[in-house]
């Protein structure tokens, strides 16, 4: 796992390379916790982010299995260390978080708070998230 300066340097200069953290190119459906309002999601589209989550390796997370293919607590476990450990620009952290995503979109409400979480943070760089904040606490699963 790289430093996490050396990681934050490598974020202000147009990003690490997925491909250097043995996963495949950066799919879109990993930006949806961050781009999509949560009642415009279903379980189509929960199906299309474990896909991708599939293809990923997040280094040293060996519970990342059982957290792409529905394991709330690991994937909030996940979520949580990756959010400490990587500036908001990491690929990483889109897929920790996306992993929580689907399980927030399935109705859990420890997930819910980690996204939402990860919105809060994310909203400093991205200002699209402060309006998500307010989708996820009005939506209904």
């Amino acid at each position: 796992m790289p430093a996490r300066s050396e990681h934050r340097r490598n974020d202000r200069s147009s990003g690490p390379s997925v491909q250097s953290l043995h996963a495949p190119l950066h799919p879109p459906v990993l930006h949806w916790w961050r781009t999509c309002k949560p009642h415009h999601l279903g379980r189509h589209h929960v199906k299309a982010i474990r896909a991708a989550l599939l293809g990923i390796r997040i280094p040293g997370e060996s519970d990342w299995l059982p957290a792409v293919t529905g394991d709330q607590a690991m994937a909030i476990g996940i979520a949580v260390r990756q959010l400490q450990a990587y500036g908001m620009t990491s690929p990483l952290v889109d897929a920790a978080v996306s992993a929580a995503f689907c399980i927030a979109i399935e109705g859990d409400p420890a997930a819910r708070t980690v996204v939402v979480s990860a919105l809060r943070r994310r909203r400093k760089i991205d200002p699209l998230c402060a309006e998500l904040i307010m989708s996820w606490r009005v939506a209904r699963f």
